[in-house]
């Protein structure tokens, strides 16, 4: 029987926050999981932080029926690097975070920038308006020459599924592509998501911004998924650090990070690769 993946919650008790926690119950009671809730101590003392993580230990072990691992985990004030070591070294599956912006100085919502520079796993940033639905229509933006980072969403397939994802993949081709290579990689992504809709557009570097906002208004994405160090991963952060206080978003945004390596071995149906899993009812 495999063991559960473990994920890791970062909260800093705020509005965005809860709204990441809401989004990791919904989808912790599917899923086998379990979760490290991890805190820094900067506004309140240290008693104060370990009552509310206590009682929200309570809550997540209630809500989830005591079928997981959940630990507490807390960091000093002034040891924001620490947090991001032990994230790296702990090979969480994901690592989940509500945070306001980038604007914000107490707790973690000010780690956006450092965890965009030093994290080397894959993650989860959900702002406070972001609403749970049944259906999802998802974004999935990547340049052309890096069309085979595709495959690690196997790693997340039952996700998709679980959540009846639509999938809107914007592929980036900085110079013309033949219609044969298209169609070939057309056929690629439509057979690594049977059964799901996938609409796969090829876009020149001029034009991507502008069939984004498209998606977006005539869509309604409910989350995106970019790849880190791909031209997405960098359009993705410019837009939230540039985005003002009244343009609040609304979609999810997961940042997957891998490794040719990995790559390879999900290509061979390796079965050491680590995927998400539903649970057993």
């Amino acid at each position: 029987m495999k063991s559960n993946l473990k994920v890791s919650f970062c909260t800093d008790f705020s509005e965005t926050a809860d709204a990441a926690l809401e989004m990791l119950l919904f989808n912790a009671w599917s899923f086998k999981v379990d979760i490290d809730i991890i805190h820094l101590v900067e506004n309140m003392s240290y008693n104060e932080v370990k009552i509310k993580l206590d009682n929200l230990h309570k809550e997540l072990n209630v809500s989830l029926c005591g079928a997981r691992e959940i630990r507490i985990i807390i960091f000093e004030k002034g040891s924001k690097l620490s947090l991001i070591s032990h994230l790296n070294d702990s090979h969480y599956f994901l690592n989940i975070v509500g945070l306001d912006g980038l604007g914000k100085t107490a707790g973690i919502g000010s780690f956006l920038a450092l965890l965009y520079k030093y994290y080397k796993g894959g993650l989860v940033v959900v702002p406070k308006n972001h609403a749970l639905s049944i259906e999802n229509k998802v974004l999935i933006g990547l340049a052309y020459e890096n069309i085979e980072r595709i495959h690690y969403l196997k790693k997340v397939a039952a996700f998709l599924y679980f959540n009846f994802s639509k999938l809107n993949i914007l592929i980036r081709v900085k110079e013309e592509v033949s219609c044969e290579k298209k169609v070939q990689t057309t056929e690629v992504i439509e057979g690594l998501f049977p059964g799901l809709v996938c609409e796969i557009s090829f876009q020149k570097p001029e034009d991507c911004t502008e069939y984004i906002k498209h998606l977006f208004s005539e869509k309604n994405i409910n989350y995106s998924v970019v790849f880190k160090g791909d031209y997405f991963d960098d359009f993705s952060r410019g837009v939230m650090e540039n985005r003002s206080r009244a343009m609040q978003p609304k979609e999810m945004l997961l940042r997957v990070c891998t490794a040719n390596r990995i790559i390879s071995a999900i290509k061979a149906n390796d079965e050491g690769v680590i995927k998400m899993d539903l649970r057993d009812f």
